[in-house]
């Protein structure tokens, strides 16, 4: 992992050759443009976070491999990879839908990967023919999501305190309309981005809403 301490203890006064004043000084001046390189990294990678995969994706990669899981902390690591390609996607518990598949690490499974210059997606997962996980259908209702344009919001975002808990939500209507895409804390030019919406999603969020509201 990138870190600033890691790029820091590389920028050494013997590195550079400097001795005296010019060594403390010359020094605070590599961690504070080290310590702001780091912040543009990490919101680049916020900034693609939002962008719609199919915009950055020139190619799409089918896998037939058995799956690898690692555990790191919280984090599960599914590993899919054959002679030719090895893939990595990382998820908390209950945050990728693919998490959700019921596994069998000795059998073998169909993967379905966009693979693009800036990123990589699991996009379908199917076994002995039956399609598991579809990137494009609402994993609660069973219908194909729809694509719509939002604008992105940069910067901190406090949830309402009238939003539903995330157990509901993801249970419920986790492909509700939205009025906008979080895409990080530091502003790029990118503007908007398409999200995945379920009409059934939506309306069972307005009628949430709408019960919630009444028991108020």
């Amino acid at each position: 992992m990138l870190t600033e301490g890691g790029l820091r203890d590389r920028a050494t006064a013997h590195d550079f050759g400097w001795t005296g004043e010019a060594q403390g000084q010359n020094l605070l001046f590599v961690k504070r443009v080290t310590h702001k390189l780091l912040h543009v990294i990490f919101g680049f990678s916020f900034a693609l976070s939002v962008v719609d995969a199919a915009e950055l994706t020139n190619k799409q990669v089918t896998v037939v491999a058995s799956p690898i899981f690692e555990q790191r902390g919280e984090w599960t690591c599914l590993i899919v990879s054959n002679a030719s390609h090895f893939y990595r996607f990382w998820s908390l518990p209950a945050r990728e839908r693919w998490f959700e598949v019921s596994w069998d690490t000795n059998s073998i499974y169909t993967f379905v990967v966009a693979d693009g210059p800036y990123m990589r997606e699991l996009l379908k997962i199917e076994h002995q023919g039956k399609t598991l996980f579809d990137k494009e259908v609402c994993n609660v209702h069973h219908i194909k999501l729809e694509r719509e344009e939002v604008p992105i919001i940069y910067g901190l975002i406090i949830p309402p305190t009238n939003s539903p808990p995330a157990e509901i939500e993801r249970k419920s209507f986790p492909f509700r309309h939205r009025e906008s895409a979080w895409g990080g804390c530091i502003p790029y030019t990118i503007k908007t981005t398409k999200i995945s919406v379920c009409a059934q999603c939506s309306a069972a969020y307005r009628k949430w809403e709408r019960e919630n509201r009444t028991a108020k």
